[in-house]
């Protein structure tokens, strides 16, 4: 019922992207074919795009850290495979293997790393939840060349009256339309996704909007009351996959209040593939070695400790979570070592009497 449930929300999904790129290309026009902007137009493309990405398969590295420190930034490889609401991001690493699924209103989390021994220890926690891929840092690349925040969303969506047309400007060589909120020292949590003492008292929310490339945003700023930049996105390289535009490299930057770069994440995409296309559910499983220990942390009865094994998984998280090759010596395989050690014993053994017989009869 599970699996029907989210093929029919993926469909549903999907002809909304449909409309999505239909309305986009209709929208463009009128404001290509207009002197005037209609704002109301230009933020209902804009929402519009914050929706548009409904599945698909990226190869990207996260770089984050602070601008103004030589030594403070930390880079990491990730796959994110995503449909809806479910998602496997897989980090990649030169020896700690890292991943974490969400699906089926399942989270499972599996970590594999080498020993001073020379063994490898593999693990996996399964929990009833389901999560929000961009719930905590860092940031993954789904709103890249779009909104990052859900506030910031959510505030536009609720004050979308209150937008100011402030002219055209090109920006990362990028033609945009130019848009701006003036937000109150009361809305700053609801439209900025940070506060520092550049924007403590409010200011402006500031977005290009680029209607030729599908209502993306080549920029957003986060500006003081008098007009200091206190933090900006920038997103270049725009190219379209599946119907939507989506950039190569992102960068969410925040400014000190003394002017200096500080704190920052960009993302830099390798691959994309599947913008908008079905993603198969087994996608959205965990594959551990033989020997992995499970912590099933679901219910109420504490967590129940078990070593997977192939065919041996239980039934209600086989869709998450697949055993596969063999991780350390499986019981299996000490059977069929033991047997191999126990058949040349034998011939030994067979071999010393034989001589033995022979030399009794000389």
């Amino acid at each position: 019922m599970q699996s029907s449930a989210a093929e029919s929300m993926f469909t549903i999904k999907c002809r909304f992207q449909l409309l999505y790129v239909v309305a986009v290309a209709l929208l463009s026009f009128v404001v290509a074919a207009t002197a005037d902007v209609n704002t109301a137009d230009v933020v209902q493309g804009v929402l519009a795009r914050t929706e548009a990405l409904v599945s698909g398969q990226l190869h990207y590295t996260i770089e984050s850290g602070f601008s103004n420190q030589d030594d403070g930034s930390y880079s990491q490889e990730y796959r994110l495979v995503f449909q809806g609401s479910s998602w496997r991001l897989t980090g990649l690493g030169p020896t700690v293997h890292r991943e974490k699924v969400s699906h089926a209103a399942k989270t499972v989390e599996y970590q594999r790393e080498p020993q001073p021994d020379g063994t490898t220890s593999a693990s996996a926690r399964v929990d009833d939840k389901s999560l929000l891929l961009n719930e905590n840092q860092p940031y993954h690349p789904t709103c890249a060349g779009t909104i990052w925040f859900a506030q910031t969303i959510d505030y536009i969506t609720n004050h979308h009256e209150m937008v100011q047309y402030k002219g055209r400007e090109t920006i990362n060589n990028v033609a945009c339309i130019v848009l701006e909120w003036n937000i109150s020292h009361e809305d700053r949590y609801k439209a900025f996704s940070t506060i520092n003492a550049l924007n403590h008292e409010g200011g402006t929310l500031r977005i290009f909007v680029a209607p030729q490339l599908g209502y993306a945003l080549p920029r957003i700023e986060h500006l003081s009351p008098d007009g200091t930049v206190s933090t900006y996105f920038d997103s270049t390289d725009f190219k379209e996959y599946g119907g939507v535009f989506l950039p190569r490299t992102s960068r969410y930057q925040l400014i000190s209040p003394g002017g200096t770069p500080g704190f920052f994440v960009e993302h830099r995409i390798s691959e994309i593939t599947d913008v908008n296309e079905s993603i198969a559910a087994e996608e959205f499983a965990v594959s551990v070695p033989d020997g992995t220990t499970i912590a099933d942390q679901r219910g109420q009865d504490g967590a129940k400790i078990f070593e997977a094994y192939s065919g041996m998984i239980p039934e209600d998280i086989a869709d998450i979570l697949v055993a596969g090759e063999t991780n350390r010596p499986s019981r299996s395989r000490a059977i069929y070592v033991g047997l191999f050690i126990g058949a040349i014993f034998l011939v030994v053994l067979f071999g010393v009497r034989k001589s033995w017989h022979r030399q009794q009869a000389g």
